[in-house]
């Protein structure tokens, strides 16, 4: 009896809770989300919100809040859906033009934002300097630049102070390599608003083009401590970290961004360029073949699976991947060599002197690179060849006796005493 008791007391005890839950209004529940939004607890806020639309789905307030709880969190797909749903709902249309401007251009619809440009010529100047220079920044990213500066233009003549007009001006220096003058105007804006997200993630890119890539890493992070959901930037932040040097950093955040995006084309390739710097060949070419499989278009990803495979011994796949970007890179670059003895380990002995012959800025450390290229045709009974890459290794090194005693060797298997003889001669006074 006691048990049974407890029991009903328990269940009515959990009603009550429940009933009391749900007798939280729609004003509480919006004034709960305004205030984990000042605490910039926007997680909190849009449990909030999102149970204030349930509540009363035909709520414009609500649906603005929530609108643009999710623009700070960086998910600006859901953004976009209730800001526009407030508008329809009866939002005034000044209180929702600034956010769903910042909203279009993370979504890179400048085509939308040019017509939102047009219906805000009514807003007061603050909020009207922000829908300009959103539409300019987008502006630019579509190479517009003529449109750019006009937007830009317009809001600096409204007032050249406001925070806004400033960031504007930065991204004009940035888009004409401008940036040491753009990172001086960003930093100027950040004394009076060191919180002002969109300056510090413009400060990020102005480093990364400056090559301060530890500054620009920090400045990637500080954004994304405040938009954690906009997972774009973390990839700005890996490879501002890899160039810095940091990389057990960055592959905590990669491997962080493949729990969530497990085909990501990019994180994959920065997972297997992190292994590679490790010289786990094996791990690193399969990494950079999903990324190829999965998408990506990057040379890089190409080269790290044909160097890898290379490493391997797979002269097949490394040719296979590195022969697509052969023609993108210069005469100098390592790689090129790769490209040749894959071909010659191939057997395509033609086309891998051709590609010997053509490299540039060889030096003394490359001589044994090229006799034993040489000495790969020689086996195969291509003297004339073989010799080709002996004088090209003379060229380089002309006192080496080791070169002029293969090429003398070579002018044997072609009897051609007179230059063997002369070779020979040579080098032995070298060896003296």
């Amino acid at each position: 009896m006691r048990k049974t008791t407890i029991i009903a007391s328990a269940i009515a005890l959990a009603l009550g809770i429940s009933a009391c839950s749900e007798q939280k209004t729609l004003e509480q529940l919006l004034a709960s989300a305004n205030e984990y939004s000042l605490n910039r607890d926007f997680s909190s806020a849009v449990v909030e919100l999102k149970n204030a639309v349930r509540l009363s789905p035909k709520s414009a307030e609500a649906r603005l809040a929530l609108g643009h709880a999710y623009l700070e969190q960086g998910n600006y797909i859901f953004a976009e859906k209730e800001l526009e749903k407030s508008l329809v709902l009866g939002i005034d249309f000044s209180n929702a033009a600034p956010l769903l401007a910042q909203t279009k251009a993370k979504l890179a619809k400048y085509d939308e934002l040019q017509q939102l440009v047009e219906k805000s010529t009514n807003l007061n100047d603050n909020d009207y300097i922000k829908v300009l220079i959103y539409a300019g920044v987008s502006a630019l990213a579509h190479n517009e630049r003529e449109k750019a500066q006009d937007y830009i233009g317009q809001a600096i003549s409204i007032s050249e102070n406001a925070a806004y007009s400033q960031l504007g001006k930065a991204y004009l220096a940035q888009s004409e390599e401008g940036y040491t003058q753009g990172l001086a105007d960003i930093e100027t804006v950040l004394v009076e608003n060191p919180n002002f997200s969109e300056a510090i993630l413009l400060k990020g890119h102005l480093q990364f083009y400056l090559k301060e890539y530890e500054q620009a890493a920090i400045s990637f992070a500080q954004y994304i401590a405040s938009h954690p959901l906009e997972y774009s930037i973390n990839y700005f932040e890996i490879n501002s970290l890899i160039k810095a040097k940091h990389f057990e950093e960055a592959e905590v955040i990669t491997n962080k961004l493949l729990k969530i995006f497990s085909s990501s084309p990019l994180a994959l390739h920065y997972k297997a360029q992190l292994q590679y710097q490790k010289k786990n060949f094996k791990e690193a070419k399969n990494t950079a073949e999903q990324a190829i499989q999965a998408g990506s278009k990057l040379p890089l990803t190409k080269l790290i699976a044909g160097t890898c495979a290379y490493q391997l011994k797979d002269y097949e796949q490394a040719y296979n991947h590195l022969k697509s970007i052969e023609a993108l890179l210069s005469s100098n670059h390592p790689a090129q060599k790769i490209i040749a003895l894959a071909k010659l380990q191939l057997g395509y002995s033609l086309a891998a002197v051709d590609s010997i012959l053509s490299l540039d800025g060889l030096t003394n450390e490359d001589t044994g690179f090229l006799q034993a290229s040489a000495t790969s045709l020689a086996e195969l009974g291509d003297f004339d060849n073989a010799q080709k890459l002996i004088e090209k290794a003379n060229g380089i090194d002309p006192n080496n006796a080791n070169i002029l005693t293969q090429s003398g060797l070579v002018s044997i298997s072609q009897n051609n005493a007179d230059d063997a003889i002369s070779d020979m001669s040579v080098a032995r006074q070298w060896i003296r």
